[in-house]
C-alpha cells in the first residue's frame, strides 16, 4: 500500500514539474508538459517496481542454484570420501596378497641373497635348506606384523578422519543453523 501512495505521489508531483516546465508555452503547454511528467513518472514507477521484483527473483535463483550445486559437490565428495575411509588402502591388499602368494620383490631378492650367502660359505644340502628357510620364514614374520602393523594403523586413521570428518560437518551445520538469511 505504501508503494502505491509513493507512486501516485511521485506522478503528482512530476505532473506538476512538467506542467510549470510546459506553462512557457501556454496553457496548453502546461497541460500537455503536467500530463507528460504524471505519465512518464507512472511508467516509471511501475517499470522500477518490476524491475526491482525481477532483480530479487533473479537473485534468488542465483541462490537457489549455488545452494544446489553446492549441494551436489557435497554429496559427489562424501561419497568419494566414504569410499577412501571405508576401504583398506588398495597397496596394502597388494603387498598382503603378494605376501601370501610368495610373489613379493623384496621377500624374494632377501632369500637369493640369503641363498647366495649360504653358497659362498660353501653350506649346502640340507643344513643350508634348513637355514634358507629359518632366514626367510624370519623375514616373511616380519613383514607380516610390519603389514598387519601398517593396517591397523590405516584403519585407525581412517577412523579418526571420519570422526574429524562428522565432527566438523556437525560444526558447519550447528553454524548455518544459527545466522539468518538475509534476502
Amino acid at each position: 500500500m505504501a508503494d502505491n501512495a509513493k507512486l501516485v505521489t511521485d506522478a503528482v508531483d512530476k505532473g506538476g514539474q512538467g506542467a510549470a516546465a510546459g506553462s512557457v508555452a501556454g496553457p496548453w503547454g502546461a497541460i500537455i508538459g503536467g500530463a507528460v511528467g504524471a505519465g512518464s513518472s507512472l511508467l516509471g514507477g511501475i517499470m522500477g517496481s518490476n524491475a526491482e521484483e525481477e532483480a530479487y527473483k533473479r537473485r534468488k535463483q542465483a541462490y537457489d542454484n549455488m545452494i544446489k550445486r553446492a549441494t551436489g559437490l557435497q554429496t559427489e565428495g562424501e561419497r568419494v570420501f566414504n569410499n577412501i575411509v571405508n576401504n583398506p588402502n588398495p597397496y596394502l591388499n597388494q603387498v598382503a596378497y603378494d605376501l601370501k602368494n610368495n610373489q613379493n620383490d623384496v621377500l624374494n631378492a632377501g632369500r637369493n641373497q640369503v641363498n647366495a650367502g649360504l653358497a659362498q660359505q660353501g653350506i649346502r644340502g640340507g643344513q643350508a635348506g634348513t637355514l634358507l628357510a629359518r632366514s626367510v620364514g624370519n623375514m616373511t614374520n616380519q613383514a607380516n606384523q610390519d603389514l598387519n602393523n601398517m593396517m591397523y594403523n590405516d584403519i585407525a586413521n581412517n577412523r579418526n578422519l571420519q570422526a574429524a570428518y562428522n565432527q566438523a560437518k556437525a560444526l558447519a551445520g550447528i553454524n548455518a543453523s544459527l545466522q539468518e538469511f538475509q534476502g
